[in-house]
């Protein structure tokens, strides 16, 4: 090359500005999680931040040492002032786009969902994915819960809770998009499952591990808050949920107690409307296994206890329901599917209730798809 054009080069060199907005991702702060309260008339915004070179150890073999956590709190007289604050003392930028965790207070439960889905939708580096709980207890400490063998709080059921739902099928955690999906959908109640710590299960070293546990549910809607089931009164929301894969249920035949492991439930309804009031009956089919059984017994008579006791349950979990004014089954959400009409109508005149009597019939069906082993 010429050395005259050499020299014509040269000042278009100092046009290459290069990458003058790069940021290294060590010199970022990755929020993992989020939640917010509200008390004394102040939304208050929590985010959990994790050493992401721990994480990165996980590969290569468990770390010897537990992973560090940050909790921030912010606060602030709305939820865009509250997650705010935490900028004055980030001492980095933080990012958003890496939260796959959110829990909210009942507290601010009850002020209403809208502001709080108004301020996340509308930030474009914020994702739908994230999972969404409920919780009664101090989001700080769920927070700094921590998980088995030294590994971060992504390795908790906050971040993911699929793999332990699906071995034992109770309440079915529910992503961000599906939470305001449901709050949009008319006559549907959202169930959000409460968020908890269990000190009574596990022990490390003879002293109480805490572990987080779901136990329960906050039911509400568009316009209303319900209140909260616990565990043992959402016993039969399992059996109305199709993603339920397997959830064990006990019968006693013949003085023999048998464990049935169930799931696949296949339910439908149907409505009308008799004497100016709405009515419902379910089919329900279900598919389960013998998982223990110590002694051979009729197993035509296991499975009509089994289905008898499935009923029992639904029946329960519904005027649990019905005590706190929910419509734990989304029974008016068929109604406005099938009798769009009649139910306007119905809104229009008083609000949709039910009763005890709305669900007129239940017929539970069960195959077992194989009986198991005996021991003798």
């Amino acid at each position: 090359m010429k050395n005259w054009l050499r020299l014509a080069l040269i000042p278009l060199l100092f046009g290459l500005t290069g990458c003058w907005d790069l940021h290294n991702i060590e010199n970022q702060n990755y929020i993992t999680a989020l939640g917010f309260d509200y008390v004394d008339n102040e939304y208050i915004a929590y985010g959990q931040l994790l050493d992401f070179s721990a994480v990165a150890k996980q590969e290569s073999g468990r770390p010897a040492t537990p992973a560090t956590t940050w909790v921030g709190k912010g606060k602030g007289k709305a939820y865009n002032l509250a997650l705010n604050d935490l900028y004055r003392t980030s001492q980095q930028r933080i990012l958003w786009s890496q939260v796959t965790s959110i829990m909210i207070t009942e507290r601010a439960l009850k002020q209403g969902t809208d502001n709080f889905n108004d301020a996340l939708s509308r930030y474009r580096e914020f994702r739908k994915t994230p999972w969404i709980f409920g919780t009664q207890r101090d989001i700080g400490e769920l927070m700094t819960t921590p998980a088995f063998y030294n590994l971060s709080e992504l390795d908790t059921i906050s971040h993911e809770p699929t793999e332990t739902y699906r071995q034992r099928a109770w309440i079915e955690p529910i992503r961000y998009m599906y939470f305001m999906g449901d709050k949009q959908e008319p006559g549907k109640t959202v169930i959000l499952p409460s968020l908890n710590i269990n000190t009574t299960h596990w022990t490390r070293d003879n002293k109480p591990d805490p572990k987080l546990i779901m136990d329960g549910a906050f039911l509400f809607n568009d316009k209303q808050f319900y209140g909260r089931l616990g565990d043992k009164q959402l016993k039969g929301l399992r059996w109305m949920t199709k993603s339920t894969l397997r959830s064990p249920i006990m019968v006693e035949q013949n003085n023999v107690k048998v464990v049935l492991s169930l799931g696949k439930p296949q339910h439908h309804f149907k409505s009308s409307l008799v004497d100016g009031e709405p009515k419902f009956s379910l089919k329900l089919e279900l598919t389960g296994n013998i998982v223990e059984m110590a002694e051979k017994t009729d197993e035509d008579g296991i499975i009509k206890k089994a289905e008898a006791l499935v009923k029992q349950e639904i029946l329960y979990t519904y005027r649990q329901g019905l005590g706190i004014h929910a419509d734990i089954f989304q029974l008016e959400n068929v109604f406005f599917k099938e009798h769009y009409k009649e139910w306007k109508q119905l809104n229009k005149d008083k609000k949709f209730e039910l009763k005890d009597s709305s669900l007129a019939s239940i017929d539970v069906n069960l195959r077992l798809s194989h009986s198991g082993l005996t021991t003798r």
